[in-house]
């Protein structure tokens, strides 16, 4: 059985200031497999025999056309740049269709972490390759906009800069006043873990459950920690228990 997680388990008082950034989909939002869903219908409509599990496992995370290219690269294809626009345009009107639905899954916990975490005092923010529109669109129909209020941050943000490109954890800490002393980021995938790390912020990630916990657990936990991750959780609810001891020993190495 796979054991992601190597912080100890002891629950710790959190640290002053402590400033946690939120990615959306596959992270606070169940969306991901969803969305690697559409991404795999649209690429085999190109004639990339791809399934939504191998999208799931190895593309997310990336910018739409980035992931496109990413499994055309799979397939020995190279599409044009014409193509490559259509099939990002139409991924995003499909996705945005998720978020514009009565009831939007949340992953498991995520309302009861942030408002755990709201409780202790903890500034919260949402960096996301999401519009910030749609994070909003999400989060105020899971009724978890409260804990961020106008704190939700998107490529519109930063000049249309995308994970891993760190801009808009970057922007999330200007806005917040954090530094790499304070901010943790929780995130979904392995684009989103450089970008956190990139920012010095430090990074956890989330194994979602289909990973389950065998072999693809354990391939899928190397290729996070690969990407920057501190620690690695399965559960939401977990976070109370990790973060401090991270925090603090990022503190006592900067």
């Amino acid at each position: 059985m796979t054991q992601p997680r190597t912080a100890p388990k002891a629950v710790q008082k959190l640290p002053k200031n402590l400033h946690v950034i939120f990615d959306m989909d596959g992270t606070l939002m169940d969306t991901e497999w969803e969305t690697s869903a559409i991404t795999a219908d649209l690429a085999r409509e190109k004639g990339w025999d791809i399934s939504t599990e191998d999208v799931f496992r190895n593309h997310a995370g990336l910018g739409a056309q980035e992931k496109f290219m990413s499994i055309a690269k799979v397939f020995g294809a190279t599409p044009t740049q014409s193509d490559l626009e259509y099939l990002a345009a139409e991924h995003e009107r499909r996705k945005a269709q998720i978020y514009h639905r009565d009831e939007i899954p949340m992953m498991p916990n995520a309302a009861a972490a942030l408002q755990d975490l709201s409780d202790k005092g903890v500034e919260l923010s949402v960096g996301s390759s999401n519009p910030s529109a749609r994070s909003k669109l999400g989060l105020d129909k899971t009724g978890l906009r409260h804990h961020f209020n106008d704190a939700v941050f998107g490529p519109d943000n930063v000049d249309g800069r995308k994970k891993p490109d760190p801009a808009v954890f970057q922007r999330a800490m200007f806005e917040k006043k954090s530094t790499e002393k304070n901010t943790v980021v929780i995130e979904a995938s392995e684009p989103g873990m450089q970008a956190g790390r990139a920012a010095g912020a430090v990074v956890v990630a989330l194994l979602d459950h289909r990973f389950g916990n065998g072999a693809a657990a354990a391939a899928k936990v190397a290729a996070f920690r690969k990407a920057g991750a501190d620690i690695v959780i399965r559960d939401l609810g977990e976070l109370k228990d990790y973060i401090s001891p991270q925090v603090r020993k990022r503190q006592a190495q900067i």
